[in-house]
């Protein structure tokens, strides 16, 4: 009896023994898959935390900003006088338009009414062009291009200072000369060169296609405007009164490319 007690101990024994070496493998079976998916799930959030800092870098990233002394810039400000003309700026980052064909971001505005004058960066989104080559595979970034028309009709063509581009996006560095600034509102427009928008009929849907010969307006934005509505207490209403714009100041830098741009001529 005592030699059968004995076996039923060892079995039990090695069955104690297999028991814990088989649920040691398993818990370090299941330590591995965690560490697994914990390196997996790690990796993901870092290339997501890196994905959204690259995204708003682009996004926050102003390149062409600031006053860029140019020819024309020297032309308006400088008086016959020697002296220097008014010199402006405002905000114009809220002036954002937003569109299937592109998009229109304007910002480092300056500007001189007297000798109408305005300088400024457009921004535009390279990837929502992509939508367009969707249906016009040829077209190219450089086809985009700008105006400035004001409220009485007159359009505006500038002179393209400089132009940069990263991953996302184009930058423009424009200026516009004869600008009339007695116009209540200036409005930068968005232009995709050799598209046209196409409808051949009344029960076809409208599409963009290629024509060399023609312009397709993407969008437009308001930049600058001379009056904004203010709430009159006594008269119970909103009333329109003209803004009041912030000078813009030369700095020692820019007065010394001035004078170099002077004795140059």
């Amino acid at each position: 009896m005592e030699d059968i007690k004995d076996f039923d101990n060892e079995k039990i024994s090695r069955e104690i023994d297999d028991f814990d070496e088989k649920e040691q493998k398993q818990a370090k079976a299941r330590k591995i898959i965690s560490n697994t998916f914990s390196a997996i799930f790690g990796v993901a959030l870092l290339a997501f935390v890196i994905f959204l800092i690259v995204r708003i870098s682009f996004s926050d990233h102003k390149p062409l900003n600031g006053l860029w002394v140019t020819d024309s810039f020297v032309e308006a400000v400088v008086n016959e006088d020697g002296t220097y003309g008014d010199i402006f700026t405002h905000d114009t980052e809220s002036a954002f338009m937003d569109s299937d064909e592109g998009s229109v971001f304007p910002y480092s505005f300056i500007y001189i009414p007297s000798s109408g004058y305005i300088q400024l960066t457009v921004r535009y989104n390279k990837h929502q062009l992509d939508k367009v080559r969707v249906q016009c595979p040829n077209f190219k970034n450089e086809s985009v291009f700008y105006t400035l028309t004001d409220k009485n009709g007159a359009t505006y063509t500038p002179n393209i200072i400089e132009f940069e581009e990263n991953a996302s996006y184009g930058y423009y560095k424009v200026e516009f000369t004869g600008v009339n600034f007695d116009a209540d509102e200036l409005t930068i427009n968005m232009y995709l060169d050799g598209i046209e928008w196409y409808k051949a009929d009344d029960t076809t849907a409208a599409i963009l296609r290629e024509n060399k010969d023609a312009t397709y307006k993407s969008g437009e934005v308001l930049i600058h405007d001379h009056f904004e509505l203010v709430y009159d207490e006594e008269k119970k209403e909103d009333v329109e009164v003209v803004k009041q714009y912030a000078p813009y100041y030369l700095s020692e830098n820019e007065i010394n490319q001035i004078n170099e741009k002077k004795s140059a001529k």
